[in-house]
């Protein structure tokens, strides 16, 4: 990192790596994220949960990454629902949601498909796909994404819940089947969303907080 050519060869390789990754998800909205050797020796769970690197690879092939863990007494989980929920009462209120913007172009709510906003939405379908791993990293009991759906839906017993997060899974598992013009919101995804997707997002979220605080 102190070498400024190899910075430079090092980004060239990453903007390859990049343009590959946009092939694979055309929305996507975290990029490459880049860990020093700093932010390993002080690592927090709100960066990406350890469980997560279980089964990834590595680019060092057989070489270890230590990780220090920094203990913080912050929710940071809890913290992250509570903010959703903020932003999605915002929103509602505003029939605007103010998060992950493309460009300057809000989500609109009610959600509509045709609507350039593919990007937004899915960066929030996301989210809501992460509530298992969040609600079990809430109650200190951090577990790997793939098994966390299997979990919560034995664990929790609310109807709502469930068929919500099983609703949402639908759209990753059909994702494949389908084709995307340009950033325009396809008709199938609204079918099985529906168009009160925003709202009954704040319900479900509101719900997991409680359960979280009566865990």
């Amino acid at each position: 990192m102190l070498n400024v050519d190899s910075i430079i060869k090092l980004r060239n390789i990453l903007k390859i790596f990049y343009s590959q990754l946009l092939k694979v998800s055309y929305f996507q909205h975290h990029g490459l994220i880049i860990f020093t050797e700093l932010d390993l020796n002080n690592y927090l769970k709100g960066y990406l949960p350890k469980e997560a690197l279980e089964k990834s690879f590595s680019i060092f092939g057989a070489e270890k990454i230590i990780i220090k863990k920094n203990y913080s007494k912050t929710n940071l989980s809890l913290k992250s629902l509570k903010e959703r929920k903020k932003y999605l009462l915002e929103g509602i209120k505003l029939s605007s949601y103010d998060h992950h913007a493309f460009k300057g172009q809000k989500l609109n709510i009610p959600i509509k498909s045709g609507k350039n906003e593919m990007y937004q939405l899915f960066c929030h379908i996301g989210f809501m796909l992460n509530i298992p791993i969040l609600y079990f990293d809430a109650t200190k009991r951090s577990i790997h994404k793939k098994k966390s759906f299997k979990k919560f839906y034995s664990e929790v017993k609310d109807k709502e819940i469930t068929e919500f997060i099983k609703k949402t899974e639908g759209i990753r598992e059909n994702w494949h089947k389908h084709k995307f013009e340009n950033r325009k919101i396809p008709k199938w995804v609204v079918d099985q969303i529906g168009k009160n997707y925003m709202n009954e997002s704040k319900l479900i979220i509101q719900k997991i907080i409680k359960l979280i605080k009566n865990y």
